[in-house]
């Protein structure tokens, strides 16, 4: 079982990191909600872990890229159900 929480770092105006916090919220997840422009070791933390781009969700020292929502929910171990996505020709 994990013991460090779930964050997600995050800066305002960005869309994927709204849709993020979201996907999460809706999953049942808690996660710490970490704005770079207000939280300078939060900005720190998210140096640390190496990652140049957001948003990131992050456990630990462990993270992943949040553009892929399929990613988030692999790394929170979730499962993505119902969501249609759009075969490969549509996008």
């Amino acid at each position: 079982m994990y013991t460090d929480p779930i964050r997600v770092f995050w800066v305002p105006g960005c869309s994927a990191c709204v849709k993020t916090k979201e996907f999460l919220t809706s999953l049942g997840v808690p996660f710490e909600s970490v704005n770079l422009l207000e939280n300078e070791q939060g900005a720190a933390d998210l140096a640390k872990l190496g990652a140049k781009s957001l948003p990131v969700v992050s456990r630990g020292e462990k993270f992943t890229f949040a553009q892929s929502l399929d990613q988030v929910a692999e790394f929170v171990g979730r499962k993505r159900d119902g969501v249609e996505r759009l075969p490969p020709e549509e996008l």
